[in-house]
């Protein structure tokens, strides 16, 4: 009888320990269940807020606001490391608009923009964009060169932005070259 009853009370246990097992396994699945919900949730408010963000920010540029906008901008370039709002931030710090002016951050900005790769599930609309976006920051690099702002004067890393401008058939390349004078023949 007592043999009995130590395999009931073992077999109990052994119940017990199951079913806490499968409690605490019905708890991780139903908890995994949430995060993720979370995480469905915040995904779906972070892209709406990042793309918003953008919009918001050049809103808020053309209707002078420009702090606000910077704030935008600074966030997006930081964090979510947005071409586009990497290339704006180095906008404004080289012309202190909405921030004091501030050479050597425009130069890390717009090197930070012209130095991505562009997304590779980007479609052929949104990679034009990026490409003359990225474009942009290199010439701006190029002419931050030649002026020797935020960066020692450098002639050859000018003429090196400008070569990769020219090579994505953005027209301003050239137009840098004429004006500084720096024909075919005349280049470094």
């Amino acid at each position: 009888m007592l043999s009995i009853y130590r395999e009931l009370k073992a077999e109990y246990a052994q119940f017990k320990k199951v079913k806490a097992l499968d409690q605490a396994e019905k708890k991780k699945k139903k908890d995994k269940a949430q995060k993720l919900k979370k995480i469905k949730k915040k995904n779906t408010v972070l892209f709406f807020f990042l793309f918003i963000s953008f919009e918001k920010g050049l809103s808020k540029y053309d209707k002078g606001k420009f702090s606000e906008a910077f704030d935008i901008f600074f966030y997006l370039a930081e964090v979510e490391k947005n071409i586009s709002a990497q290339s704006a931030l180095g906008y404004m710090y080289a012309h202190g608009i909405g921030t004091k002016q501030n050479h050597k951050n425009a130069v890390k900005y717009f090197k930070l923009a012209a130095e991505q790769e562009i997304p590779k599930h980007y479609n052929e609309g949104q990679v034009n964009i990026i490409k003359e976006i990225i474009a942009r920051a290199e010439l701006n690099l190029a002419i931050m060169y030649i002026h020797g702002k935020g960066v020692l004067q450098d002639w050859h890393k000018a003429d090196e932005y400008l070569q990769r401008v020219a090579k994505k058939d953005y027209k301003k390349a050239e137009t840098i070259w004429n004006r500084y004078g720096l024909t075919d023949r005349q280049r470094l």
